[in-house]
């Protein structure tokens, strides 16, 4: 028969055909390698959502800012040129403690407004309130949970209104003078108040 000579036979006679499985051939190795490479970048960029969900799911706690504000009276005279020293070395102390702020002399007045971490302006303020270059330190205001500084850009911005010569700070010399002098008043009123109600307490006994 035609086409029969090579077919192989089989035992039992006729002429059938064998099927038989060849092997399947191997992948080859490059091919395998690049394989692994693209499960090892699936991983990789799973295990990287994995890292970025957890992050957002951290919320951010910023520190609870607190803002001070005082004004006081020079304890001894100061050139102009001691005012902006002193002003530089707070401006280099307050900028390593993230605090920000003002310091505006004028007539022999302080009046500075602090703001940064509460922990950081409590200190710092522990220190002015201790310094000897000062005197009749009055607390204007005490700010606590700030969301917002007032001044953001200035480690400690050091304006002395008796060397500006511009006359739009002349309403600002004038407001310090005032706030002062009034809280001296309430001061000595609050004083007088707490004495008279401690003598009425007493007699009453």
């Amino acid at each position: 028969r035609v086409g029969t000579a090579n077919r192989p036979q089989v035992p039992g006679g006729g002429d059938r055909f064998v099927l038989r499985r060849e092997p399947i051939a191997s992948v080859p190795h490059f091919c395998r390698r690049s394989a692994a490479r693209d499960r090892m970048t699936t991983f990789r960029h799973d295990l990287t959502v994995i890292a970025l969900t957890a992050v957002r799911a951290v919320r951010y706690h910023p520190p609870i800012m607190k803002r001070v504000k005082y004004v006081s009276r020079f304890a001894m005279p100061f050139r102009e040129n001691e005012l902006e020293e002193l002003g530089a070395k707070a401006a280099e102390k307050n900028k390593n403690l993230d605090i920000t702020g003002v310091l505006i002399t004028s007539g022999g007045l302080f009046y500075q407004v602090l703001e940064g971490p509460q922990e950081a302006v409590d200190e710092i303020f522990g220190y002015i309130r201790a310094d000897k270059r000062h005197t009749d330190l009055v607390v204007l205001g005490i700010e606590e949970d700030v969301n917002q500084r007032l001044f953001p850009d200035w480690s400690m911005k050091t304006v002395n209104l008796d060397a500006e010569a511009h006359v739009r700070l002349l309403p600002l010399k004038v407001l310090m003078e005032a706030v002062f002098e009034q809280q001296q008043h309430i001061d000595k009123m609050m004083w007088a108040i707490d004495r008279g109600l401690r003598q009425e307490f007493s007699s009453m006994k």
